[in-house]
């Protein structure tokens, strides 16, 4: 029979028993709610925004990083892309800081298009402010050409070699259905819909701190226009300069 002078014991017992379990149940539900907040310091920040035209200085201050034996360097992302070639170098720099064992986290803030989501998928960690949005697109030409048959179908097939070469990252994380469907319909993805869909890919964040840097968390739409700028130089991009108007969103 159960003594009445052990049931204390007994109670203790299975206290320090559950309560660990709730505990580890509870940081669960945290971490699936995306309750993460990300602590940067300013002086390991690299900031990638705007239209991606040339990352010069991006490339220095990240071998610059390297150079100092930083175990971890910090990306932020906010661009629509930009030109190809300009982003696969610096592409390059990225793969040779993993080579040395550094730890390249991205984040997202507001928006990664085309070139620019293309970065983001090389990083080895990868994140995005709430409310932010992702976009696929294939490289497209600015610019006024005049080429013969022969030359534009070669130069069609060099094109879809690109699009296969620097799209083979990012799409590995995903169903093939469903990054067809939105590579081919270019629409903008909210980064909580692609979470669900690949939560290898990237985790959503509520918090980013960075002393001196303000972020905001935003649920409004962000606005579209179209771009005015005019491009007299042949360039292949792998995005458009600003968000298009009538883009479809989710």
């Amino acid at each position: 029979m159960l003594r009445t002078s052990n049931i204390p014991l007994i109670l203790l017992g299975l206290c320090l028993f559950i309560l660990p379990l709730i505990y580890l149940s509870f940081t669960f539900k945290l971490n699936n709610n995306n309750r993460t907040v990300l602590k940067i310091n300013q002086q390991e920040l690299i900031n990638i925004e705007n239209s991606i035209t040339d990352l010069t200085k991006q490339s220095i201050k990240l071998d610059n990083l390297v150079k100092q034996n930083k175990k971890t360097d910090y990306i932020r992302i906010s661009s629509g892309g930009g030109h190809l070639k300009a982003g696969m170098q610096f592409i390059q720099r990225i793969k040779a800081a993993k080579d040395y064992k550094i730890v390249v986290v991205c984040f997202i803030d507001k928006l990664a298009a085309s070139m620019a989501l293309i970065i983001f998928s090389e990083c080895s960690e990868r994140y995005a402010l709430y409310g932010s949005r992702i976009m696929w697109h294939s490289v497209a030409i600015m610019g006024c050409l005049r080429l013969n048959v022969f030359a534009l179908k070669k130069l069609e097939q060099e094109i879809i070699t690109l699009n296969n070469k620097s799209w083979k990252t990012t799409r590995g994380y995903f169903n093939d259905s469903f990054f067809e469907k939105h590579f081919e319909k270019e629409t903008l993805v909210n980064v909580t819909t692609i979470q669900k869909e690949a939560p290898s890919y990237l985790k959503v964040l509520t918090k980013i701190e960075i002393p001196g840097i303000k972020l905001i968390i935003s649920k409004k739409k962000t606005k579209q226009t179209k771009t005015k700028k005019k491009y007299h130089n042949l360039k292949l991009i792998i995005a458009p300069m600003e968000l298009y108007k009538g883009q479809n969103n989710e």
